[in-house]
């Protein structure tokens, strides 16, 4: 028996690999790493491990006790026998955690079996029910939590016990029931005395004390679930909230990475990188071991244009986990961007072999062919990479590239003609993407001061392009109606002799893929690079 849900997708062969395990261990129940996918099937360049902070949690053997802490287990993955859910059945009382119990069911009767090759591509997107049922989750949280306590009570140490009826309690504190939050914390101190969450939640409930710090416990006890609090505003999109929950926390445990991180990235997504980095130094101070704020630590280096010392962290990054993918793609892309491409080709070739299929990461290694003069391999990669996102408009201009390189114009002109009618279509979106670059007007900025200092150095290469950013920076203004007149003959690098997209082709299709974010400037600074290079 095998799970999917409505808008994952499975690799092609994912269940011959799981089988494969299967077949030598019968009784298991084998699991696998997973892709996460943005909502129009891109990767975003995050496992399902990286993407749910469970890099470090058990994944094999038996798991029971690890999913007390929480469901990690990326349930589109599993697999196991039939006759293991003969005594199994999804409970539809809790709609949003029935899978949940059913994972602990499992692990409970049955080991664990991990492939960490990523099997399945994981979507997430703006219908996640996560993001938009927060009144049904608690629902569901207040029932389950207690039941697994009532449940396995025998075979639970008493911090475990006392930590899910913490967490019951807060969700019955959101639902707006104080009572059975109360008690709830009541029989958490009865399961564990010293359980200082639970000492405290009861402090405010019963006594409103308020600390002197500012300190609001409404997502639990202690500065962790002011962090807990924090992720989950964050990953709603609401920055701004999740900078309070992460400052409150700190104001409590100043010595919290998790807060201090949390914090930095929510002031790199507010523009505000010269505050976040001295988070990012301290966390780094306090935890010389944790990946995520040196890789942060580096990103925010870059926004700051300080090169040198973001490949330093990301150095460090690799150093605590080789693995790393983000370490190597943002390594990887910095070398590339110096030149070095026989360097960036080692970090894009072991992020295939971690993460085979990610379309993203094939063009980056079949860049680094074509800059070698390797054509013939980067023609094949371009060509794998069209066969999984045809759309892919750069991809497409490169393998032109390569074949016009090795004299094969027919075929070159054939892959430029459909680069074009792809660049057509994405220019008849061109009010979704305004909109999405007037959401952070320093980023249009910076993309008009760069569309200007292209066309004074490039000349009549990049004719139109001043006229361009001028019509973008009157919708800076907040002249919209200047919108109208932006058609393709006005875009720099679209004249169709000369069939190449220009910087502005590669900015729009960073736009449509992440929207303009960090990457999408980071991306815009490694252009600017390279032409000053070249």
């Amino acid at each position: 028996m095998a799970f999917i849900g409505s808008d994952d997708e499975w690799i092609s062969y994912k269940l011959e690999r799981q089988l494969e395990v299967l077949s030598s261990e019968p009784d298991a129940v084998v699991w696998s790493e997973g892709m996460v996918i943005d909502e129009s099937g891109r990767p975003i360049g995050k496992t399902f491990s990286q993407f749910f902070d469970a890099y470090n949690r058990k994944k094999e053997g038996s798991i029971f006790l690890e999913l007390m802490r929480g469901n990690y287990i990326c349930g589109s993955s599993v697999v196991t026998r039939r006759e293991n859910f003969d005594n199994i059945r999804f409970d539809e009382s809790v709609p949003l955690l029935n899978d949940y119990l059913v994972m602990v069911q499992l692990a409970h009767e049955h080991p664990w079996r991990f492939v960490e090759e990523p099997l399945v591509k994981y979507r997430w997107h703006s219908g996640q029910s996560i993001k938009n049922y927060r009144g049904v989750w608690d629902k569901d949280q207040a029932a389950v939590y207690p039941r697994l306590v009532e449940e396995y009570q025998d075979e639970l140490p008493g911090d475990v016990r006392a930590q899910l009826l913490v967490n019951a309690a807060e969700a019955f504190s959101r639902l707006g029931d104080g009572a059975n939050a109360r008690s709830s914390l009541g029989h958490a101190l009865e399961h564990h005395a010293d359980n200082m969450g639970a000492r405290e939640r009861l402090l405010q409930l019963d006594w409103g004390i308020c600390f002197p710090d500012g300190w609001r416990l409404d997502g639990g006890g202690g500065a962790d679930a002011l962090v807990n609090e924090g992720d989950t505003h964050a990953s709603a999109g609401r920055h701004e909230d999740a900078l309070r929950s992460y400052e409150e926390a700190l104001a409590t445990d100043r010595s919290n990475v998790r807060a201090l991180v949390g914090a930095s990235v929510m002031l790199g997504r507010l523009n505000r990188a010269e505050e976040a980095l001295p988070c990012l130094e301290e966390a780094c101070e306090l935890d010389a071991g944790d990946s995520e704020a040196w890789l942060n630590r580096g990103s925010c280096l870059e926004d700051l244009s300080r090169i040198d010392e973001s490949k330093e962290c990301y150095a460090e990054v690799l150093k605590i986990n080789p693995r790393d993918l983000d370490g190597l793609g943002r390594t990887g892309v910095g070398l590339a961007a110096d030149g070095d491409f026989e360097g960036a080709l080692v970090c894009f070739e072991k992020i295939e072999e971690i993460q085979p299929g990610d379309v993203r990461n094939v063009a980056n290694v079949a860049g680094c062919l074509k800059a070698l003069s390797r054509f013939e391999e980067a023609i094949h990669r371009y060509t794998e990479g069209l066969e999984t996102a045809p759309d892919d408009i750069p991809c497409a201009l490169n393998k032109a590239r390569c074949l016009k390189s090795l004299g094969r114009d027919e075929e070159a002109l054939q892959c430029c003609e459909k680069a074009l009618e792809l660049l057509a279509d994405v220019r008849r979106k061109d009010t979704e993407y305004m909109q999405e670059l007037l959401q952070n007007l320093d980023g249009a900025r910076q993309y008009v001061k760069l569309l200007e200092e292209e066309e004074r150095k490039k000349g009549d290469e990049l004719e139109g392009a001043g006229e361009y950013a001028r019509k973008l920076e009157q919708l800076i203004e907040g002249q919209a109606a200047a919108l109208v007149v932006v058609k393709q003959e006005d875009v720099p690098g679209m004249r169709r002799e000369r069939q190449v997209p220009g910087i502005f082709g590669l900015f729009v299709m960073h736009v449509k893929n992440e929207g303009l974010s960090a990457t999408s400037k980071r991306a815009l600074a490694y252009a600017a690079r390279k032409l000053k290079r070249d």
